[in-house]
């Protein structure tokens, strides 16, 4: 039988191993569907392994996925072709809606990773 002293060094051993592993896989390996928690919806299919594309940093927040947002749909919000005009979001009719989401975050409702909710449109409604 081992003694502590090697039982340790068997565990650390291991434990470098398995994060030389998965900082191979987070940052080597070409697929990364291990670390998805759900597929994208169907316009973003295309960007489905670059997700350096969304994530542009491991500790970033919603502001950078909105940021992320903005880069590639931004040109989209613009007039005449605005898919999301302002009456969208001011019209009384939806008042009861409007105040219980983050109207000027994209991901309040369209999330990816979440096809069980995601309707027409990459529209994601819990």
């Amino acid at each position: 039988m081992l003694s502590q002293k090697h039982m340790w060094g068997v565990w650390i051993g291991l434990t470098l191993l398995a994060l030389a592993l998965l900082a191979f896989i987070l940052f080597k390996a070409q697929d990364k569907t291990f670390f998805m928690p759900g597929p994208l919806t169907h316009g973003h299919h295309q960007i489905e392994m670059a997700c350096d594309v969304c994530h542009t940093s491991p500790m970033g927040g919603s502001e950078l996925l909105q940021d992320a947002c903005i880069d590639c749909h931004g040109d989209q919000r613009k007039k005449p072709m605005d898919s999301h005009p302002k009456r969208k979001f001011t019209d009384p009719r939806n008042a009861n809606l409007i105040e219980n989401i983050n109207v000027l975050e994209c991901i309040t409702c369209h999330q990816e990773h979440r096809p069980g909710i995601t309707q027409k449109g990459g529209y994601t409604q819990p």
